[in-house]
């Protein structure tokens, strides 16, 4: 079996891949120390070595698990700062509630780290399984930033109590100005604005690993010229006690479970829902900066499957949970060592010093590791404070300063109540400004399928500002609902000399409304009333017709309402009303084939010949001669209803002159369905378009009442050009005026819809 393409190394490739990873687990032991001392300080500092040890171990099998399933060979994946600083919120929180019960409280925190990871990965699993990942972008980005902006700053306060051994609060804050403890975090702030001045002015990925080397040096260089010993650092506060003899990650015994205080994890629920809130936020946020930075194409459900196989993994280790790094896995891709060989060696190269340097370990300065926290928090609040005063709305950047002092003042649950509050507000008033009304068209330049004579549509135009019609959009609600009301009473002010007497209300591409809405409908129902004016709805679904039968289409007014299954039936019905109102109706008559009913026969061919003299330059006899001569080619057919003229893929080799009936136009989808593409009445032609093309018919022609038509086949056209070249010009002259005024009709709805 041969081994995968990205495990596969020459010396050439091997040189990046190596470089890389040496430098990346250098920088995760360097976190990993750090989030172990921020998580297990205080009355939790006894099992320090433990929480490194937890920590490494999740380095381990995140980045490991990482690097076999990611869909991007040379991400890298492990424990981030924003996972630890929520469980160190929490593990003070249960350390605070079982205040000196000691045989009970790291039991309970082990298991509470161990819970809050598994249910993380579990959540991350379930948004890429289902394939859900998109939901963490609807939130909006100020929450977001806000989120991250008080992790930031909780990040920082913990790396004070790492250097000080003091909890920053307002009571004791006196102490941190005492030149003693002044001394043991000033210069770890120092360093961590220095890191992060010089990584965002040179951006180069040798600055972290340099500094943190180069401090490590400097503090060691410093207790050797004041000839402080080692013991005495650690008294002093600077180093840390000795770890035990050993490994620093043991898996807790079993026995340890009868100690774990169920019901105080249970009181950390919130802590561990704002854990999985903003894990998923962050992840989606690096995994979007590696795309960005690196170049590559990431497929976020399956980075959330990797993460979330990592994190069940990790779990049982009790690390805290992790994801993709930007820096480290920017890096890997700069270098050319997009393998899965990078992440592998960083698991390998953390397990050594998790087995095998807890004595190195335990002498890293307390000093430097609060300086790399402090660069990991003033990360957070440089890009949301500095970079976002010039980036964001200012209602925006406010929003991001109150979910910080919250946070800050409050702790982690009120910051996140505080967050889905604001994102709520935020939902409705931004989405209540959303146009719902995406066009408002009139019988001018909206119109049915319905093919009718050239005369109709004469009468249709002069006719069209009759008809209002609104198409809607989004989710309505009272807010969006309003807007409906406000701009319909808008055009009827605005209408004043032309006034509609026809409102219609397009629902198709409205996802559902809630009951407050029908409120609006409501008053927009009543307001038309007054005026006499009817208010129609179309395309709309069971649920929105539910709604709205409550108050809106109720049978005490069914007068003032209309209900078509679509835009184009309600638009039909509009002009068949105006027509009727212009004498159109004696065209409606039925026909019944084999017999002729008073002004029904040659009724539309009527119509037609009017049409067709106006194309005709000539005014005495010879006009009516050549025109009544092009009788003579035509044939008249009769059909029944159901009866297809022309079937859909059939070649065309006829057109019809419609004398009375309907026909409608239907097309055939591969899947079986019939759509119909329009309705034709008396007057009419069908059938040019595939005679003259030489093509197969494009749809099929069915008579939806009885039907009498005129039929000129192919054959009788050509001889028509020969024989008698005046009705011909004048029929050719119709059928580009016909297709033209379609075109014109098209041209003003698309002008319409584009305003």
């Amino acid at each position: 079996m041969n081994p995968p393409k990205s495990l596969k190394r020459t010396p050439q490739r091997l040189l990046p891949t190596l470089t890389t990873a040496l430098i990346a687990a250098l920088v995760s032991t360097t976190y990993m120390i750090s989030y172990g001392s921020l998580i297990f300080s205080g009355e939790l500092t006894p099992y320090l070595a433990s929480g490194i040890g937890f920590c490494l171990m999740g380095v381990v099998l995140i980045a490991s698990i990482e690097a076999l399933l990611s869909g991007s060979p040379g991400l890298v994946a492990i424990p981030t700062v924003n996972s630890a600083v929520i469980i160190a919120s929490m593990a003070a929180a249960i350390a605070s509630q079982l205040d000196g019960q000691s045989e009970t409280i790291f039991p309970t925190v082990t298991a509470a780290i161990t819970i809050a990871t598994l249910l993380t990965g579990a959540a991350f699993l379930g948004l890429g399984w289902f394939r859900l990942g998109n939901l963490i972008r609807y939130i909006p980005y100020p929450v977001i930033g806000g989120f991250l902006a008080g992790t930031g700053w909780l990040v920082v306060r913990g790396a004070l109590k790492t250097m000080t051994d003091i909890p920053l609060s307002v009571a004791n804050i006196d102490q941190y100005l005492q030149a003693e403890v002044l001394l043991h975090w000033l210069p770890g702030v120092l360093f961590g604005i220095l890191v992060l001045m010089l990584v965002r002015r040179y951006k180069h990925y040798l600055i972290s690993p340099l500094m943190i080397l180069g401090a490590i040096l400097v503090f060691f260089l410093l207790l050797w010229l004041s000839g402080s010993s080692i013991q005495q650092a650690i008294q002093s506060g600077w180093l840390f006690q000795p770890f035990p003899p050993g490994a620093l990650w043991q898996p807790p015994p079993l026995g340890d479970l009868a100690a774990v205080d169920w019901s105080t994890i249970a009181s950390q629920a919130g802590q561990i829902a704002t854990l999985i809130l903003i894990s998923s936020i962050t992840l989606l946020l690096y995994a979007n900066g590696v795309e960005v930075s690196a170049g590559i194409e990431i497929d976020l459900n399956r980075e959330l499957r990797a993460c979330g196989t990592g994190n069940l993994a990790a779990g049982f280790s009790a690390s805290p949970p992790g994801y993709t790094i930007v820096t480290m896995s920017v890096l890997s891709n700069k270098l050319g060592a997009r393998s899965r060989l990078v992440g592998l060696l960083v698991a390998g190269l953390c397990g050594a010093v998790m087995l095998f340097g807890g004595n190195w370990v335990a002498l890293m300065p307390k000093v430097v590791l609060g300086g790399v926290l402090v660069y990991l928090g003033l990360t957070f609040l440089v890009e949301w404070l500095y970079d976002g005063w010039r980036k964001l709305p200012r209602t925006d950047y406010a929003i991001v300063v109150a979910i910080l002092l919250v946070m800050g003042s409050y702790g982690l649950l009120p910051g996140l109540g505080v967050g889905v509050a604001i994102a709520a507000a935020l939902f409705v008033v931004r989405y209540s400004h959303v146009p719902v009304v995406r066009h408002t068209l009139s019988g001018n330049t909206l119109h049915s399928r319905v093919e009718r004579p050239s005369t109709h549509f004469q009468i249709l135009h002069q006719e069209g500002q009759g008809l209002m019609a609104l198409t809607l959009q989004g989710y309505l609600f009272f807010g969006t609902a309003n807007q409906v009301f406000e701009q319909v009473r808008a055009e009827l002010l605005s209408r004043q000399e032309h006034p509609p007497w026809l409102v219609l209300l397009d629902f198709r591409q409205v996802s559902g409304i809630d009951t407050s809405a029908a409120l609006s409908f409501l008053r927009l129902k009543r307001l038309l009333s007054r005026q006499k004016i009817l208010l129609a709805f179309t395309n709309l679904n069971p649920k929105i017709e539910q709604i709205l039968k409550t108050d809106v289409l109720t049978s005490a007014d069914r007068d003032a309402w209309r209900v078509f299954n679509d835009l184009d039936h309600g638009v039909e019905w509009f002009e068949d009303r105006v027509l009727h109102g212009e004498g159109g109706e004696r065209l409606a008559i039925q026909a019944q084939p084999g017999m002729i009913q008073d002004g029904q026969e040659r009724g539309g061919l009527a119509l037609i010949f009017v049409a067709l003299s106006e194309q005709l330059e000539l005014a005495d006899d010879t006009e009516t001669a050549a025109l009544m001569d092009m009788m003579s080619y035509l044939k008249r057919m009769e059909f029944e209803k159901g009866q297809a003229l022309i079937r859909q893929g059939e070649q065309g080799d006829a057109l019809y002159f419609l004398d009375a009936g309907e026909l409608v136009v239907e097309l055939s989808t591969d899947g079986g369905q019939s759509i119909r593409l329009a309705r034709s009445g008396p007057g009419t032609v069908i059938g040019e378009l595939s005679m003259f093309l030489n093509t197969p018919a494009s749809a099929t022609v069915i008579a939806e009442l009885p039907v009498i038509a005129y039929r000129l086949s192919g054959e009788n056209m050509r001889r028509l050009e020969r024989e008698n070249a005046l009705a011909a010009s004048a029929l050719h002259r119709y059928l580009l005026k016909r297709v033209a005024q379609r075109l014109l009709m098209a041209l003003d709805t698309v002008e319409a819809l584009a305003e």
